[in-house]
């Protein structure tokens, strides 16, 4: 709008060499131009008149409310004020557990939370597995020395046995060598040689009856040694299955609650309790919350609160006189700012209606188009 009426402007400068007879004419667009622009401005003067006074009525209503509720009975305001501080407290306390942070990782928390009901049972088969484990490996350790020992033992039989053979025939050889010493020795000599030679037969004899009796003993303990390594190979095998079996059953516990031992599961297990109890708490105190709320809402509807609902969100008010103060100076600034704008509303929109009435009075044609334009705009007079 303005940029048609510099344009016009300029053509009537233009116009004031070329052609005088046309200045009327410009001048009167200009007017029609403004005259529109006074509509268009008396209309948004009358919607944002509406607006204010809205605006006004309702910062007016806050105001009263503000003295109803000084002007409450002792009782009645005591009531009120201990709901707002029981609101309060609960919502600190809900800002701490928002602000808080969780001790275990959101994925493990989900994960404990899927195996809830299982898992205080699953904690103690954790606990006898890993002692089970324990006790397993020393058997393990143990049976495995017991075995190398026999089997040591048994070795070591088998060794003696070897070596009486060799005395055996040692002795045999020697004897045998003897008897054809002493046989030379009487046919060279002629010398009686029966003494050597039973000596000899006493010597063999008795070598005979050691290696028979060593030899019996060895195989004893042989055999015994070896029923004793079958007997402890079978137990180690046997604890080698439980041994496995049980650690799989660990794994698979510690694979399922993402953990590598029992203690780390039951340190989760209790922060998992105390989260869950915070977010109990956390419920508890927002249904306590929405519950003192309607109760507050439902006091001060009853004491003629206009707007009851807004208190709850300015609480420290209620309960501090020098909030109250603040907020009331605040309202009745807003209020007087409200009137001071109306009134410059309401001037600027005599200022348009007296150029229209103005430019309707200039010329009787005027008055038609000025008619058309209000009823374009939807504007009575």
């Amino acid at each position: 709008m303005a940029f048609r009426r510099r344009k016009a402007s300029e053509e009537n400068k233009n116009s004031r060499t070329e052609e005088p007879v046309s200045l009327t004419v410009n001048r009167a667009e200009d007017s029609k131009y403004a005259i529109e622009d006074s509509c268009q401005q008396i209309v948004e003067s009358t919607l944002q008149a509406q607006e204010m006074k809205t605006e006004l009525q309702a910062v007016t209503h806050y105001i009263s409310d503000i003295q109803k509720i000084e002007a409450l009975e002792r009782e009645d305001r005591e009531l009120i004020n201990d709901l707002a501080r029981k609101i309060l407290t609960l919502s600190k306390d809900r800002e701490r557990y928002k602000k808080g942070t969780r001790k275990i990782k959101d994925t493990q928390y989900h994960n404990l939370a899927k195996f809830e009901e299982n898992i205080p049972l699953d904690l103690r088969k954790m606990k006898a597995w890993e002692a089970y484990s324990f006790d397993i490996e020393n058997d393990l350790k143990y049976l495995d020395s017991e075995r190398a020992a026999l089997l040591h033992q048994k070795e070591d039989a088998e060794a003696n046995q070897k070596t009486l053979g060799t005395i055996g025939i040692t002795t045999s050889i020697l004897s045998v060598l003897l008897f054809l010493l002493f046989i030379w020795v009487n046919l060279r000599t002629g010398a009686n040689m029966q003494l050597p030679f039973l000596l000899t037969i006493a010597l063999g004899a008795t070598a005979a009856a050691y290696i028979f009796i060593r030899a019996r003993e060895n195989r004893k303990e042989t055999a015994e040694a070896e029923k004793k390594l079958n007997r402890a190979i079978q137990l180690l095998n046997k604890v080698k299955i439980k041994y496995i079996n049980n650690t799989n059953a660990l794994d698979y516990c510690y694979q399922k609650y993402m953990v590598d031992s029992y203690a780390q599961l039951t340190y989760l297990w209790e922060e998992y309790k105390k989260e869950k109890e915070d977010e109990n708490k956390y419920k508890v105190s927002k249904e306590q919350t929405e519950y003192y709320n309607r109760e507050i809402i439902t006091h001060l509807k009853s004491a003629k609160i206009t707007d009851a609902k807004i208190w709850i969100y300015q609480l420290e008010a209620l309960l501090d006189s020098v909030e109250m103060e603040k907020l009331t100076t605040a309202l009745l600034d807003r209020r007087q700012k409200l009137k001071d704008r109306i009134e410059q509303n309401n001037l600027l929109k005599d200022k348009c209606l007296e150029d229209i009435e103005k430019f309707t009075k200039e010329k009787e044609e005027n008055k038609e188009y000025v008619s058309e334009l209000l009823k374009k705009h939807g504007i009575n007079l």
